[in-house]
């Protein structure tokens, strides 16, 4: 509990009241106080023995504890205050002879004092007590008489609001955990994520996932039956990752998207269930294990996180059907990822080739034959291997080959619905041989001279 005053407003006060009464005087007559508001001099109220005190002289008295914010009454020699945080009110001296418990109270109940009296310590402000006090010091001799404070009222004081935190509505993974995790879905591999079995929780769009909370203050009274306000809890704020948003009074926080929630320094964050394999052609919803009964899912909840992934092509409708029928009727029933959507593969193009104008097993077999011709001089042997084969003549000028153009591929596109090219197909290039010549535009050979068509490779 605060003092009733300070050690220096004490010891102003009673130096005030001394320096116009004297030390042997009793105080200043001041009419015990009618409104918690204000105080007037009283100008019925019984006068102290000894010397008197003038309009100025209580006025005087009456400033100086304004200035101060206390509030001043008076009976006798008696002097009631009231601290500047009203919690407490004590007397300070001894109420006139004659004066009773009775009139003490309604004192108090006059002044607007109605809360934390302690009536106890009422006695300790009547003449009786004090008399019994001069008799039990008669006989050691004159003494200054004594002013002493005396609390007969405490307030209580408000009771503050505990420390602001966080409760999650979801139970949290190990923060180690929730950073692997975020890294998997973003890169794989996707073996890894094949054999995850911690439980994450699955929220859906919307769903509550934290709230600010402390534990409320309570008010207080002061002596005057008024209630003294706790003071307000201190401010805290949520930590608000990807796909989270607070409420308009920013006391709780939901999910703006369907996906995996997890805390990591502090910052709640909703991770995508889509993983996108390397090629951009398959993407996958990612589904790892619930510790309770899995959220039921409608297609339209996946379609929409495919489009906060970027997936915008090859969406497999009847996929996603049957994805959420699984998830329903059991959880362990359904792979860890699920291809819900497929992009369009290029078609590769066809690359430039020769085609030989003529039977390309006989030309090969003749070019063959005419090696061992231009080798060995033995004629008997050559005519024994060309018997029975045949050979395709061909005149001055006669067209040998022609060459088949590049046929172009056609573009695929990915899943996030961006074109991409195949292979550029390669050209094929043919070298004149013996007696032979290219066209003028490289699309045909011809030969040179009347002789057998040959080939190699």
């Amino acid at each position: 509990m605060p003092p009733a005053t300070s050690e220096s407003e004490s010891d102003r006060l009673e130096h005030l009241l001394e320096g116009i009464l004297g030390p042997e005087e009793a105080d200043p007559e001041i009419e015990p106080q009618v409104e918690p508001a204000g105080l007037e001099p009283s100008e019925t109220a019984p006068r102290a023995p000894g010397k008197e005190l003038s309009q100025e002289e209580v006025a005087e008295l009456i400033d100086q504890d304004q200035a101060t914010g206390q509030r001043l009454a008076r009976r006798g020699d008696c002097v009631l205050l009231v601290s500047t945080d009203r919690m407490t009110a004590s007397f300070w001296g001894r109420m006139p002879e004659g004066t009773t418990y009775k009139e003490v109270q309604e004192l108090l109940a006059e002044a607007g004092i109605s809360f934390g009296v302690i009536q106890s310590r009422i006695y300790d402000v009547l003449p009786q007590r004090r008399s019994s006090r001069r008799r039990e010091d008669r006989g050691r001799g004159p003494s200054r008489p004594t002013r002493r404070e005396t609390v007969v009222a405490k307030g209580r004081p408000p009771k503050p609001p505990g420390a602001t935190r966080t409760e999650y509505a979801f139970p949290v993974i190990e923060e180690s955990e929730a950073e692997r995790l975020q890294r998997l879905l973003e890169a794989g591999p996707v073996s890894a994520l094949r054999e995850w079995s911690l439980p994450v929780p699955l929220v859906r769009p919307g769903q509550r996932l934290a709230d600010l909370a402390c534990q409320p203050g309570e008010d207080g009274c002061d002596v005057f039956g008024q209630a003294v306000p706790a003071p307000p809890p201190a401010p805290g704020s949520l930590g608000l990752g990807v796909q989270v948003v607070a409420t308009a009074d920013g006391q709780s926080c939901a999910a703006a998207a369907l996906g995996y929630v997890v805390v990591a320094g502090g910052t709640i964050s909703v991770l995508p269930p889509i993983w996108v394999a390397s090629d951009l052609i398959h993407a996958y919803f990612v589904f790892l294990p619930q510790s309770g009964s899995p959220p039921r899912l409608r297609p339209d909840e996946i379609r929409q996180a495919l489009a906060q992934a970027g997936v915008v092509h090859g969406i497999l409708d009847a996929e996603l059907t049957e994805l959420c029928s699984r998830i329903a009727r059991d959880q362990r029933q359904v792979d860890h990822l699920s291809l819900v959507a497929r992009g369009t593969d290029a078609v590769p193009g066809r690359e430039a080739q020769w085609r030989l104008c003529g039977d390309p097993v006989l030309a090969e077999r003749t070019t063959r034959l005419h090696r061992r011709l231009t080798r060995s001089p033995d004629l008997e042997t050559l005519s024994q291997q060309i018997e029975g084969l045949a050979a395709q003549a061909v005149a001055k000028g006669q067209e040998l080959a022609t060459k088949q153009p590049i046929v172009p591929g056609h573009p695929g596109r990915d899943v996030f619905g961006e074109e991409f090219l195949p292979e550029e197909p390669s050209d094929a290039l043919l070298e004149a041989g013996e007696n032979t010549e290219l066209a003028p535009d490289g699309q045909s050979c011809r030969a040179q001279l009347f002789g057998y068509l040959g080939a190699v490779g």
